[in-house]
């Protein structure tokens, strides 16, 4: 008995924290979400219209089809996270689309699926995140799991937009305030 009760009391603050963190969690992709979100919208509106058709080397997207690419993501995986069909399915791709796409065009694109994919992170609970969803690479997969893939894919393809906007001239959204050609060690 006098062994127990140390035991039990362990336990539940064990569990307490767990769920806490648990919480922070669910609430920290949020944040994430939003954070890499404005990354993303302010390196569009940041280059000016004539950048869109930018390429830093032959061979490789342009930058509207760059947030194409992004686009795409985002319905595929916010559909899937979402339990809903894919709204774009059998339209083709929003990269291919925006091959000569402009400026208000790839806004356009790229904010309409962030808000399809603003419904999956504004719900996000530490039990949806938990939730075991069927389908998408990988087979069966926690939700979290699926939306940590926006924020690792979005993270990744702002810092490739950051080489678009820096070949093209400009200052990306997070070096701005920074001594305007990148201030700290010439970060992104």
């Amino acid at each position: 008995m006098t062994r127990t009760l140390p035991l039990a009391v362990v336990c539940v603050l064990a569990a307490s924290v767990a769920f806490a963190q648990g919480t922070d969690r669910a609430a920290g992709q949020q944040g994430s979400y939003n954070r890499v979100k404005g990354l993303v919208m302010g390196s569009v509106n940041e280059m000016p219209e004539n950048g869109f058709g930018h390429r830093p080397a032959d061979g490789i997207r342009n930058f509207a089809q760059l947030f194409g690419h992004i686009a795409d993501f985002h319905y595929g995986v916010c559909a899937q996270a979402r339990g809903v069909d894919n709204p774009r399915q059998g339209q083709g791709s929003l990269e291919d689309e925006l091959a000569d796409g402009t400026k208000q065009q790839t806004i356009d694109a790229i904010t309409a699926s962030y808000a399809f994919c603003d419904p999956a992170f504004d719900s996000l609970t530490e039990v949806s995140a938990a939730e075991v969803l069927q389908g998408g690479r990988g087979g069966p997969t926690a939700r979290g799991v699926i939306l940590s893939r926006i924020l690792e894919h979005d993270n990744e393809m702002y810092g490739i937009s950051t080489v678009y906007l820096r070949t093209n001239g400009e200052v990306p959204p997070a070096s701005q305030g920074r001594g305007g050609r990148g201030g700290r060690g010439g970060g992104q």
